[in-house]
């Protein structure tokens, strides 16, 4: 792997404070690396090691996609 990018996006809600109520992250890596090993790096970062990710209230849906380039 010789790169990686990360985008976000996010929808939020039309309530005054216009929290988030989704937010997508699509990664998109340079150079060779498994789909399954991307995979489970993805979920890992989602689920245990993404101390953002882990700070937003439960109700907001994170949701992931990736490509290799």
């Amino acid at each position: 792997m010789s790169d990686i990018r990360i985008e976000t996006s996010g929808e939020r809600s039309s309530s005054p404070a216009q929290e988030f109520t989704n937010v997508h992250l699509h990664y998109i890596l340079t150079g060779e690396i498994s789909s399954d090993k991307l995979e489970s790096a993805i979920n890992l970062a989602i689920t245990k090691y993404c101390s953002a990710i882990l700070s937003l209230h439960p109700d907001i849906k994170v949701t992931s996609s990736y490509e290799i380039k």
